[in-house]
């Protein structure tokens, strides 16, 4: 996971990699990354979606669905950014 390069010494591999269980905070070291969505149905004109599920339990959101959820989940985890392919559609890991 090429997050784990910015993680502070005292952050260990497992804790980037199982971060979504082990509730590691990320917030103060997080670098933005670059992910891409793939369509598995085989189904070629999928719009892409507004949430969508990412590594374990962790979800990836478009401002639209961030915008939407924002006041209901203030307190309750930390959201880090991200960027979808080579688009720049910025994008929120929950």
């Amino acid at each position: 996971m090429d997050t784990a390069r910015y993680s502070p010494d005292g952050v260990s591999i497992d804790d980037v990699i199982w971060f979504s269980e082990l509730n590691t905070s990320m917030a103060d070291w997080w670098q933005p990354i670059i992910t891409n969505l793939y369509d598995d149905s085989g189904d070629r004109c999928v719009d892409i979606p507004e949430i969508c599920q990412w590594v374990g339990g962790t979800l990836i959101l478009s401002p639209k669905a961030f915008r939407a959820v924002e006041d209901s989940t203030a307190g309750c985890g930390e959201f880090y950014r991200s960027r979808l392919g080579l688009k720049s559609i910025k994008y929120l890991i929950v």
